[in-house]
């Protein structure tokens, strides 16, 4: 179960990956001023936490849960193609 505070504090996770601990800082922190200017909101590190989890760092519940998703080539939206695809 991930839980986010209002002050932006994630519940939940079991850890996180480096790409995300060095871009977002410990989501399991409160969300500082600077942060918060940057866009740091509960609901950007909510979404942040559920990537997370389903990449591993959540337990055996996320990892079900991942074989849900749809692969990345079965999303509607261009942002999550890699790049060689994106000219089609």
């Amino acid at each position: 179960l991930l839980t986010a505070h209002r002050s932006g504090a994630i519940g939940g996770l079991a850890g996180q990956t480096d790409l995300v601990w060095d871009a977002a800082g410990d989501l399991r922190e409160e969300v500082g001023e600077a942060m918060f200017k940057r866009g740091a909101t509960w609901d950007v590190r909510l979404a942040l936490a559920v990537l997370e989890a389903t990449a591993g760092c959540g337990d055996e519940l996320w990892d079900a849960y991942r074989r849900f998703l749809p692969l990345p080539h079965e999303l509607s939206s261009p942002v999550c193609l890699p790049a060689e695809l994106l000219a089609e």
